[in-house]
């Protein structure tokens, strides 16, 4: 959902959107949310993310219709829930493909196409990392009720990785006219906990602001580093999380 948003802020801001996932299902229906909202200015396309080929193929795609991008938005990702007891080897994987391994291989097969930018526009091309605070803290166990419901730590462990990826590309795609920001939400929990009122408000006793987060409060920023207003901005990361890491 906060991927969704994202989206829709970048057509609002007048981007030429290619949005990517491997469900099927939901990329048809953020097809249909598009065009309800009157957008044209978009193509969406299936590509498994975990796959060098179809990146590939992704890519043959892409430089035949563009010769540079803008900005890539890396906020894929999928994994179970579960404590300790709960997480295994292939969880690890899993994480780590997408969370580390997805964006890495992104991100150098469009380079070209990335330092590109700064040739037509004059304008250094911008990445955006979606991570999360708990790349940076830990979970804290008593929010969760059941193992099965846990933060599990596969996820924290590759969203710290995904940060670290961020500074190091940060430093050495600089000189390609390629900036790299990571964004950390806190609290965004998705649609099926929302309706949990209590599991949301034991995550309010965490949050100095006393609410949850809206997908608007991470897609807004995310414009904001793809665009020349951040122009200065590199190898940072946005913490959005009303507050929750300053205890």
């Amino acid at each position: 959902f906060i991927g969704q948003e994202i989206c829709i802020q970048i057509l609002k801001n007048g981007g030429n959107l290619i949005a990517v996932g491997n469900n099927r299902a939901k990329l048809n229906n953020l097809k249909i949310l598009l065009k309800k909202n009157g957008f044209e200015n978009f193509s969406i396309h299936s590509v498994n993310l975990q796959k060098t080929r179809s990146i590939n193929d992704f890519k043959k795609i892409i430089s035949k219709r563009y010769k540079y991008i803008s900005g890539i938005v890396n906020c894929a990702y999928s994994g179970n829930a579960g404590d300790l007891s709960l997480v295994n080897e292939k969880d690890f994987i899993h994480s780590n493909e997408l969370n580390v391994i997805a964006p890495f291989k992104l991100i150098m097969t469009f380079e070209k196409m990335l330092s590109n930018n700064y040739k037509f526009n004059g304008n250094y091309a911008s990445i955006v990392n979606i991570s999360s605070i708990y790349g940076l803290i830990s979970p804290n166990p008593k929010n969760y009720s059941l193992p099965k419901d846990a933060n599990p730590v596969n996820y924290g462990v590759s969203k710290a990785a995904m940060n670290q990826l961020t500074k190091y590309l940060s430093v050495f795609l600089i000189n390609k006219k390629i900036r790299t920001n990571s964004i950390s939400p806190g609290a965004f929990p998705d649609i099926k906990k929302i309706n949990n009122k209590r599991f949301i408000n034991k995550l309010i006793t965490n949050i100095p602001i006393a609410r949850i987060g809206k997908p608007l409060e991470v897609a807004e920023p995310t414009v904001f580093l793809l665009s020349e207003s951040s122009s200065y901005i590199n190898g940072s990361n946005i913490i959005i999380d009303g507050g929750w890491t300053v205890w």
